[in-house]
């Protein structure tokens, strides 16, 4: 059973994702459509961005990534009990 992420939570992930961006860790808007030429390159920035956010410890989430047999990315975000 998974525990919903209250909207306290959701505010707290959005504001740590814009100050990721504001410090670069995370690009923005066009500045990552500047920095990505491949398929490749855009997963491995979803897989970066989903240790950020499984990193961070104010955020009580753990991501999980699994690289798919078809080729494709799955993330999962939940909620840490």
């Amino acid at each position: 059973m998974t525990t919903p992420i209250t909207p306290e939570q959701v505010q707290q992930l959005r504001e740590r994702l814009q100050q990721m961006a504001a410090m670069q860790q995370l690009p923005t808007g066009s500045a990552a459509a500047a920095r990505i030429y491949t398929v490749d390159e855009g997963m491995q920035l979803a897989e970066h961005m989903a240790q950020a956010l499984h990193n961070h410890d104010r955020l009580p989430i753990t991501t999980t990534v699994t690289h798919n047999d078809d080729g494709t990315l799955t993330i999962h975000v939940k909620p840490s009990a």
